[in-house]
């Protein structure tokens, strides 16, 4: 399937996207505003968190004089606050994945819809984020499921597009990895199947014990 892997950060590396939830439910109750979960999970995850503070904040009508950032700020240090009480563990068998293909040598690449800063307290917290170059939602101008992370971060490995794995959780980042002319493993383990399918990735798997590398490779 490809020579180089473009792993996304949350949901496909760890599971973080109830530390997202949780993060800017307390950030927004500041405006008395209520995030119902399970829209929540249908609507945002891999959209970027300057994409879903700005969302939320158009949808009740809420225009702070002092602007976006500084919330911002209140949902990073939220974040990380969650982040340090709660234990972030890796997606089921990414650990062992991951030390096979340093073993093999294959290049591999951060893309995340998010900050680079966030996926760094995750990496950071397993051990390894000195084994990850990382391209981040400041890095591009167009969010999933435009295909321009992707495709900077392919360039960052100096790859061609069609010779890249994208490892993805979310329907608008298969659809980004589908845009940039990549192959697709999708996570079953944000979204629910039916959503997932509808995208067609090229293989569909729950965790990474799952996964025959050699295919992968291939």
């Amino acid at each position: 399937m490809g020579k180089a892997i473009i792993f996304d950060m949350d949901g496909v590396i760890a599971d973080t996207e109830t530390a997202y939830f949780e993060s800017f439910k307390k950030t927004v109750e500041k405006f008395n505003i209520k995030i119902d979960k399970d829209e929540w999970f249908k609507r945002f995850p891999g959209t970027g968190t300057i994409h879903t503070m700005s969302t939320i904040f158009k949808e009740h009508n809420i225009k702070p004089k002092e602007g976006l950032n500084p919330w911002l700020e209140s949902w990073k240090k939220e974040y990380e606050k969650i982040l340090n009480d709660l234990e972030i563990r890796p997606i089921k068998g990414f650990l062992e994945f991951n030390k096979k293909l340093n073993k093999l040598g294959i290049k591999k690449i951060i893309a995340t819809g998010s900050h680079k800063r966030n996926a760094l307290i995750v990496l950071k917290s397993f051990g390894i984020e000195k084994e990850f170059d990382i391209v981040g939602n400041e890095d591009v101008k167009q969010r999933k499921p435009d295909p321009e992370l992707f495709l900077m971060a392919a360039k960052k490995l100096n790859s061609k597009p069609q010779d890249c794995v994208v490892f993805e959780d979310s329907p608008v980042g298969i659809r980004a990895a589908k845009k940039a002319k990549m192959r697709c493993v999708a996570l079953i383990t944000t979204y629910p199947l039916n959503l997932l399918e509808k995208e067609n990735p090229d293989l569909m798997i729950n965790n990474y014990t799952e996964i025959d590398i050699e295919k992968i490779l291939k």
